[in-house]
């Protein structure tokens, strides 16, 4: 069995904004604000995760990614993830021609996430580059972060957006408990 040693994240909100006028007597505004930032170590509760699980998967046109993250997904070291409750979860669409949507399985979908509703979404817009993806995040550092219920609230859809007729890239990072 694999432990956490550490993970953390930060935001960053850094913007330059000046007058595309001539005349500069009119301010400029700039912000540099680090808006969150965590670290999380072993364990269950408060700023704790016991397992990752991060992946770069690819999605047929017009097709779904279902992911059951109660029991069925390893982890690198061939560890079998078992999610009770997610921390921490980004989705990066490396797609440059289609959006994703993440949410609304047919089938147990997560509710914890999008307010108690199983057909919510969150759209991903395309990509500028591979490089340079759009991408969803979101984390909790409290202790109850968002549940996973094996078999009834588990499975965390990313749908293709059916726009080209290739399959679309996307990255997925996904930190969380499992006690």
């Amino acid at each position: 069995m694999s432990v956490i040693q550490s993970a953390s994240f930060e935001f960053l909100w850094a913007v330059i904004h000046k007058s595309s006028e001539q005349d500069h007597s009119i301010p400029t505004d700039f912000t540099n604000t680090k808006i969150k930032s965590g670290k999380f170590s072993d364990g269950a509760g408060a700023q704790k995760s016991e397992q990752h699980w991060h992946d770069r998967r690819s999605i047929a046109d017009a097709a779904n990614d279902d992911l059951d993250l109660a029991g069925v997904l390893t982890n690198r070291f061939g560890d079998t993830v078992t999610f009770t409750k997610l921390k921490a979860i980004a989705v990066a669409n490396r797609d440059t021609i289609t959006h994703l949507d993440v949410g609304g399985a047919a089938a147990n979908p997560i509710t914890s996430i999008f307010a108690g509703t199983g057909t919510s979404k969150v759209r991903i817009p395309p990509a500028v580059s591979a490089d340079n993806p759009s991408i969803w995040a979101m984390w909790a550092t409290d202790a109850d972060g968002w549940a996973v219920t094996a078999g009834s609230a588990d499975t965390l859809r990313i749908a293709h957006g059916g726009v080209g007729t290739v399959a679309a890239s996307y990255d997925i990072f996904i930190l969380g408990e499992e006690s």
